[in-house]
């Protein structure tokens, strides 16, 4: 390959760097997004990841939407809140802004972080200085060569059934219901409101408060059933889960390796 393909190359990793520091950067996981149905009945507020963190149900709500109209109305404030949230995350990456309140001339994170290869280098170092002194003889060496193979395999073998895991989750339903059992939600694995469903009976005489506080409920015991087969949760519970401190620590690669004062590694290391 000549230079100037690896020119190119060079430049396209670079404008990909930028481009995932600035999204990145436009994430505002404490942020909060606001917005209600057409009417006025509903007001949601959602977070920089679109998890739902308040709703208010308004004051003369019935004469709106009456109590067969509120489930429709939440889920169109819901669905406003969103859109809110993903205009605001939209206009933050045209500014190439961080978040509202951030220091302007901060740039964004991991703005300071070496290139890849810099940060292989320090990675490298570390773990030499955790490892320093410890002797290493022939068999010992091919002893951690085996139990490094060991965990890429376990990594390996792993990922068709993490991917299956993930995408079942990405479809699974998860319900949630309020204290009372008078409100009951559900959402799909990505945190989406799938349906809302209240109690007409219940919902003829309570009190806005009440009911805002019984959805707040049901969307919080939604998130908690979803919580177990989140991505993040199934990747964690998974060999890659288990094995990506060790690339994040080299003194915690070292004693996982047996490379450390302490003496050598458990059996079965590459096997979490």
């Amino acid at each position: 390959m000549d230079d100037r393909r690896w020119d190119e190359l060079a430049r396209l990793r670079d404008e990909a760097g930028d481009t995932v520091r600035l999204l990145a950067a436009a994430h505002q996981p404490d942020a909060r997004f606001t917005a209600g149905d057409a009417t006025g009945a509903v007001t949601v507020a959602v977070d920089g990841d679109g998890r739902i963190r308040a709703v208010t149900v308004n004051g003369g709500w019935r004469g709106r939407v009456g109590a067969t109209g509120l489930a429709d109305a939440v889920r169109d404030a819901v669905r406003a809140a969103g859109t809110a949230r993903l205009r605001a995350w939209s206009a933050a990456v045209e500014a190439g802004a961080g978040p509202p309140g951030a220091d302007a001339g901060a740039g964004p994170p991991g703005a300071d972080l070496a290139t890849d290869a810099d940060t292989a280098r320090v990675f490298a170092r570390r773990l030499a200085e955790a490892t320093d002194g410890v002797p290493v003889d022939a068999a010992r060496g091919c002893e951690v060569l085996r139990e490094i193979l060991s965990m890429l395999t376990a990594i390996d073998e792993s990922l068709d059934e993490l991917s299956t895991h993930l995408r079942l989750g990405a479809e699974r339903v998860s319900t949630g219901r309020s204290g009372a059992g008078h409100v009951e939600v559900r959402i799909d694995g990505s945190g989406a409101l799938v349906a809302v469903d209240v109690d007409q009976r219940w919902l003829r005489d309570a009190a806005e408060t009440r009911i805002a506080r019984e959805l707040g409920e049901a969307f919080e015991s939604a998130y908690g059933a979803a919580a177990a087969h989140s991505p993040r949760s199934l990747i964690a519970r998974s060999p890659l889960g288990v094995l990506q401190p060790l690339a994040a620590d080299p003194a915690l690669l070292a004693q996982r390796l047996g490379l450390h004062a302490g003496g050598p590694s458990p059996a079965g290391l590459g096997r979490p």
